[in-house]
C-alpha cells in the first residue's frame, strides 16, 4: 500500500498489507479524511488484524474475505498481536501471529523459556510472527512471547496425555441451533477448540483441562446446499455439516 501527495511528486507512506500465505486485493476507496480501506481475499492465518476487528486472526489457515483500514497519519508506535494466546499439546507445533504497528515502528520479539523457538517474524511497521514449542517430556508449561508493549501467553500440555470425543461428526439443521460435544481426558490434560468455520462458535467449552463439554452453535444456513467444515477439539477434527434450505 503506498499513498503518494496529489502532485505525485512525494510518497506520504508505503506500507505492507497481508500475511504469510495468499491475499487478495480486490478493491480500494477513500473516507473524507483520507483513511484507506481496502477489500479482498484473505488466507492467511497472520493476516493483519487489531483487538477490536470483527474477525480477528485466528493462528488458522481460512479463506474469508476482509475489508481492512488503514490511517493517513502515523500514530505513536504500539504492537497489537493477534491471537493473544497460544496453546501447544505435549508433542509441540507452531503458531502464526500477525502484529499491528504504526508504519515505521521497529520490534523485536522476546521469548521467556528456551522451549519457545522464535521463527520468522516482519517489522517494522504491520508484520507477521512465527514461533513453535518443543516437545514436552514432563509437566504442564507456561511461558511468553513479548512483542514491543504486548504480550502472547504460551501454553503447553502436559507429557502422556490422550483424548477422546463422545461423536465422530455433527449434523446442523438447516436452522442452526447448538449440540454437545463431549471430551474425555486424563486429569491435569489440557484441549482448545481451533479451527472452526465461519458459521460455528463456541458457547461454552472453548478450552479445558481434564474431561468437559463443549457446546457448538450454527447460525442459520441460508443456501440451498449443505455447508460443512472440520473444527478441531482436544486435538482431534470433527467432521461438522449444516443443511441447507432445499433438504
Amino acid at each position: 500500500m503506498a499513498k503518494v501527495n496529489s502532485k505525485g511528486s512525494k510518497l506520504s507512506y508505503l506500507t505492507y498489507l497481508g500475511g504469510s500465505g495468499n491475499d487478495y486485493a480486490l478493491g480500494i476507496g477513500l473516507s473524507s479524511s483520507g483513511n484507506a480501506f481496502v477489500t479482498g481475499a484473505a488466507q492467511s492465518p497472520d493476516f493483519p488484524s487489531t483487538k477490536s476487528a470483527f474477525q480477528a486472526a485466528t493462528g488458522t489457515t481460512r479463506s474469508t474475505a476482509f475489508v481492512a483500514g488503514i490511517e493517513s497519519k502515523t500514530t505513536s508506535c504500539s504492537e497489537n498481536a493477534s491471537p493473544t494466546s497460544a496453546f501447544f499439546y505435549a508433542s509441540g507445533g507452531s503458531a502464526n501471529f500477525s502484529i499491528t504497528a504504526p508504519s515505521g515502528c521497529s520490534w523485536t520479539p522476546k521469548a521467556s523459556a528456551t522451549w519457545i523457538t522464535l521463527g520468522t517474524y516482519g517489522g517494522p511497521g504491520t508484520g507477521t510472527l512465527a514461533f513453535s514449542a518443543a516437545a514436552n517430556t514432563g509437566k504442564a508449561r507456561t511461558g511468553s512471547v513479548t512483542v514491543g508493549g504486548t504480550t502472547v501467553s504460551v501454553s503447553q500440555a502436559k507429557s502422556g496425555c490422550t483424548y477422546s470425543l463422545s461423536t465422530s461428526g455433527l449434523t446442523f439443521q438447516q436452522g442452526g441451533g447448538s449440540l454437545n460435544v463431549g471430551v474425555t481426558a486424563g486429569s491435569g490434560c489440557g484441549w482448545v477448540v481451533t479451527g472452526l468455520p465461519e458459521w460455528l462458535t463456541v458457547t461454552s467449552g472453548a478450552s479445558g483441562t481434564g474431561n468437559g463439554t463443549v457446546v457448538l452453535k450454527a447460525t442459520p444456513n441460508p443456501f440451498p446446499y449443505s455447508r460443512g467444515g472440520f473444527p478441531t477439539i482436544a486435538n482431534i477434527p470433527l467432521g461438522s455439516s449444516e443443511n441447507g434450505t432445499s433438504q
